[in-house]
C-alpha cells in the first residue's frame, strides 16, 4: 500500500476517525451514510445492465484489490470548498462565460500552473435573487435546481472531466486520529508535517523497515 499510494514509501499515511468523518460528511453534503464500501467483483458490470446505477458502477473495484478493504466518499462536486484547476483551464471559463457567470468565484491562491478557487457566497445569493427582480425565464422558473447549482452543475461538470482538476473538501482536525510517515520520507518533510499537525494535538508515527521480517514497524515522533 505505501509502495501503491505513498510515493514508494516517501509520503504518508492520514488515519481517521470513521464516526467523526462519516458524521461530518453527513451532515455537510446532507445525505447518510457517506462513507461505502468499495465492491469487489470478478466481472465488470456492463452499463446496458438495467439494474446497475451510477452509484453502483463509482464503488465497484476488481476483486484482485479485496485486501486493501477500500472505502469511498461520493459527494456531489458543487459541495466542494474550493477547486484547483489548470491556470489555462480558469482563463478558458472566461472565454466561454461572461462575466455574471465567472463573478460566482473567487480565487484563493494561485501560482504559475494553476489556480485555486471558491464560491462567493454574495455573488451565489446575488445570482439566485435574479429570479425575483422580473428578469427570470420560464426555463428557469422550472428547473430542478435553482439558477446558481444549475451553473456550478455545468461548469463542474466540465471541470471535473480533466484530470488535473482537484475538488477540495474540508474537514475538521479532530477527524484524523494520526499521521503515518513513510520510512524514506525526507527530513524536510517530516518537518512541515510537524508544523501542520503541531498545535492539533495529532500524533505522527515514522515507518520503519523490520531488519528481521518483511513488515514495517512504527515509532512516534515527538514534537
Amino acid at each position: 500500500m505505501w509502495s501503491h499510494y505513498a510515493n514508494e514509501h516517501k509520503g504518508i499515511v492520514i488515519e481517521f476517525d470513521y464516526e467523526k468523518l462519516n458524521d461530518y460528511f453527513n451532515y455537510k453534503l446532507s445525505m447518510s451514510d457517506t462513507v461505502e464500501r468499495v465492491l469487489y467483483n470478478r466481472e465488470r458490470y456492463s452499463l446496458l445492465q438495467k439494474d446497475v446505477c451510477v452509484k453502483d458502477l463509482l464503488l465497484a473495484k476488481s476483486d484482485d484489490w479485496i485486501y486493501e478493504k477500500e472505502h469511498r466518499i461520493l459527494p456531489k462536486l458543487r459541495k466542494a470548498d474550493a477547486v484547483r484547476v489548470d491556470r489555462e483551464l480558469f482563463e478558458q471559463l472566461h472565454e466561454f462565460y461572461d462575466n455574471h457567470y465567472v463573478n460566482l468565484f473567487s480565487i484563493v491562491s494561485e501560482d504559475e500552473y494553476s489556480i485555486t478557487f471558491k464560491v462567493n457566497p454574495v455573488e451565489y445569493e446575488h445570482f439566485d435573487n435574479q429570479e425575483k427582480d422580473g428578469n427570470s425565464t420560464d426555463d428557469n422558473e422550472e428547473m430542478k435546481f435553482s439558477p446558481s447549482e444549475t451553473i456550478l452543475n455545468e461548469i463542474y461538470g466540465s471541470l471535473a472531466v480533466v484530470p488535473s482538476s482537484v475538488f477540495l473538501f474540508q474537514l475538521p482536525a479532530d477527524c484524523i486520529s494520526a499521521v503515518f510517515v513513510g520510512c524514506r520520507a525526507s527530513s524536510v518533510d517530516i518537518e512541515e508535517i510537524k508544523l501542520l499537525v503541531n498545535s492539533k494535538k495529532i500524533p505522527i508515527y515514522q515507518a520503519e523497515l523490520s531488519k528481521t521480517y518483511f513488515t514495517l514497524g512504527f515509532n512516534e515522533l515527538y514534537l
